[in-house]
C-alpha cells in the first residue's frame, strides 16, 4: 500500500488578497482556511459537501434560516478570535462565496485582506493498493521439450 497523492484546495478565481493576482497559476495560489482533522477531506469519486453561492453549491436561501451553516459560520469566526474587524471580514466572504463541510472539517474563505491557513498539500487522496499476480503452466512435449 502507498499513502495518497497529497492535494490543496486553493482559489485561483477570487482576489481575497487583495493583491490582483487573480488567475496567475505563478503567484494566484490563494489557500481558504481550513479547521477540523485533515483526514476529513479526502479525495475520491464523491463531491464534498458545498454551500453558499458557488457553482454547484446548496445554496444559502435553501438552507434554514437562509444563512451559513453553522459549522461554517462558527469556523470563519474562530479563525481571527479576538479580532472582531477580522471576524466581520470572514464573514462577509463567507457570505459572498461559501464554505466545504464534510465530518469535523470545514473549509472557508479567509477574511479579505488575509492569507489562508490550508498550505500546500495537507490533505491526501485515497491511498494505493498494488498486488502483482503471476500465474505459470508448463506443457511437456514427448520428453525434451517444454512450453
Amino acid at each position: 500500500m502507498y499513502a495518497g497523492i497529497p492535494w490543496s484546495a486553493s482559489d485561483g478565481t477570487n482576489d481575497l488578497i487583495g493583491k490582483g493576482e487573480v488567475n496567475n497559476s505563478a503567484a494566484g495560489y490563494q489557500p481558504w482556511n481550513y479547521s477540523g482533522p485533515t483526514s476529513a477531506f479526502t479525495a475520491g469519486p464523491h463531491n464534498i459537501p458545498c454551500f453558499g453561492n458557488m457553482p454547484g453549491c446548496t445554496p444559502y436561501s435553501s438552507l434554514a434560516g437562509g444563512a451559513p451553516p453553522a459549522a461554517c459560520m462558527s469556523a470563519a469566526q474562530n479563525t481571527y478570535a479576538g479580532n472582531p474587524q477580522l471576524q466581520q471580514l470572514a464573514v462577509a466572504s463567507l457570505t459572498n462565496l461559501g464554505c466545504y463541510v464534510q465530518g469535523l472539517g470545514v473549509l472557508t474563505p479567509p477574511a479579505y485582506g488575509t492569507v489562508g491557513n490550508a498550505n500546500h498539500n495537507i490533505f491526501r487522496g485515497p491511498p494505493f493498493y498494488n498486488v502483482d499476480l503471476t500465474v505459470a503452466k508448463e506443457w511437456k512435449y514427448k520428453e525434451r521439450y517444454t512450453v
